[in-house]
């Protein structure tokens, strides 16, 4: 293990290139030129000088071997990648999580002078990003802070104090019926990688401008003091895996370096077992501490101690901590606050739960209305198997009306009123409800495997939903299940998950 004395400063940001490295360089661009003649995708159109091209050469050769076949078909999978998920359309800026040291105003106007680049900002921050970024900050830290000493963006990841049961149930909380924690995260990852490149970007620019050299990569910062088997879950290990994957087929050569702080024994095991089938670029990039002094001293060689978080020996204190979680309101008050937060950066907060209909029962929920507020609702059930699903609205005491709300995935000629007493006098109205059946709206009554729809009272009452498993004594049900109550309030009142 090296020594911090011995861990040098910076480290070259590319390997010496033979000539016939420097041909196949050559060679691949003119390829790559060629393959998208007609309709050059914004993957190479944002790659606008030459030299910029050439490091987008190198980093695909490299990541494939220089293998140029391998290397070109990434192109090809990350030009279908970008086009399926609509990234090149993406707006980025302000970004989902903080940028500690960066100012963003600037960072907007350095995106503005490249080809296209002002389609990347401002964004809406009521997006599934953000939503994301909560649920993971509330138990994990993850955050861009500064540069080191040779300009390379810094990532500050401490996925030793992460607790990843809470991690997983608070994904799951975002997480869409039907939808797995894969599909929340690995979009967000995505996100990461994209703020991430124009980061580095800033860093180029401003290295370069300063009569600095040429920035490639990003420095990870890993603190695993307190990593343990813990994060041996199946399904960690399984979204783990997919963030890998985008990272391998689709962002090559990100990596500047990265600082493994307070490794574990086993994990520096481990790591003994498969260093040999490194190749010796890898090797340099990758550092080790064993302890938190070595690690602070190892810190402070590559990076100013004015822009290292107190956290790890150094002097910082950002406005609002450097290495900042999201945090969780724990009062009535606080609640009641981030109430008015949530409405303001999201719209959809209710969790995703997971409900099981026994056999021979059913599952139902309730809701008391105003005039204007609304229910939605969505549901999918495992195994594909069918539940008696049933929407209906009753109207309060007084407001016997036929024409108590709207589906909005259900036409007033689709619904249909069961009329349990059709004495709409006001005298009736006048009566206890115990004396004056009311009129129920169906709004929705069939057998379905999923769901997905809602429902605006136009005067008060109750809604209630149900999933019925009546017809099934052999099984039980399980479905993924997220309702929704919006208050006509919302606007100015509460937004509230059921």
């Amino acid at each position: 293990m090296v020594k911090p004395s011995e861990v040098p400063e910076t480290v070259p940001e590319m390997d010496a290139l033979s000539d016939q490295q420097e041909a196949a360089i050559t060679d691949f661009l003119a390829r790559v030129e060629e393959q998208y003649r007609t309709e050059t995708p914004y993957l190479l159109v944002r790659e606008d000088t030459v030299e910029r091209r050439r490091i987008f050469a190198y980093k695909c050769l490299k990541a494939r071997k220089w293998k140029m076949a391998q290397a070109l078909e990434m192109v090809d999978k990350t030009v279908e990648f970008r086009a399926k998920h609509g990234i090149d359309k993406w707006k980025l800026f302000p970004s989902a999580f903080p940028l500690r040291g960066y100012d963003e105003a600037k960072l907007c106007s350095m995106l503005a002078s490249l080809p296209g680049g002002d389609h990347l900002f401002p964004r809406d921050p009521d997006m599934e990003v953000d939503r994301c970024y909560r649920a993971l900050q509330t138990s994990y830290v993850n955050v861009y802070h500064y540069w080191d000493k040779a300009g390379h963006p810094v990532l500050y990841d401490c996925c030793g104090a992460a607790n990843v049961s809470e991690i997983l149930r608070d994904l799951a909380r975002i997480t869409p019926a039907g939808k797995s924690l894969g599909d929340i995260i690995v979009p967000y990852h995505t996100y990461m990688n994209e703020v991430q490149y124009y980061l580095i970007q800033y860093a180029d620019k401003v290295s370069k401008d300063g009569g600095g050299p040429p920035i490639m990569g990003i420095t990870v910062v890993m603190d695993m003091a307190g990593l343990s088997f813990k994060v041996v879950q199946r399904r960690f290990i399984e979204i783990i895996r997919a963030i890998f994957e985008v990272d391998q087929a689709y962002y090559p050569e990100v990596l500047h370096r990265l600082f493994l702080l307070n490794a574990p024994s086993f994990f520096r095991v481990a790591y003994d077992w498969v260093k040999g089938s490194l190749d010796e670029g890898t090797r340099r990039k990758l550092v080790f501490s064993a302890n938190k002094a070595e690690a602070e001293e190892m810190l402070k060689r590559v990076i100013d101690e004015d822009k290292i978080p107190r956290e790890f020996g150094g002097t910082c204190q950002c406005e609002g901590g450097c290495l900042p979680r999201y945090t969780t309101t724990t009062t009535p008050a606080e609640h009641r606050d981030a109430s008015v937060l949530n409405r303001e950066h999201s719209t959809s907060e209710a969790p995703t739960e997971t409900v099981c209909i026994k056999r021979g029962k059913e599952v139902a929920r309730s809701f008391v209305l105003e005039g204007g507020d609304e229910v939605e609702w969505e549901f999918t059930v495992d195994g594909t198997r069918e539940v008696q699903f049933g929407a209906s609205f009753t109207p309060s005491v007084g407001d016997n009306d036929s024409s108590a709300g709207v589906s909005a995935g259900c036409t007033d000629d689709a619904a249909t009123v069961a009329t349990e007493s059709a004495t709409t006098s006001k005298a009736a109205r006048r009566q206890p409800a115990s004396q004056h059946s009311r009129a129920r709206l169906t709004v929705k009554e069939e057998k379905l495997v999923m769901d997905v729809d809602a429902y605006r009272a136009t005067t008060a009452g109750t809604l209630t939903l149900t999933w019925s498993n009546k017809g099934a004594w052999l099984y039980s049900r399980q479905m993924q299940l997220r309702v929704q109550h919006r208050k006509k309030a919302a606007e100015e009142g509460d937004t509230c998950g059921a």
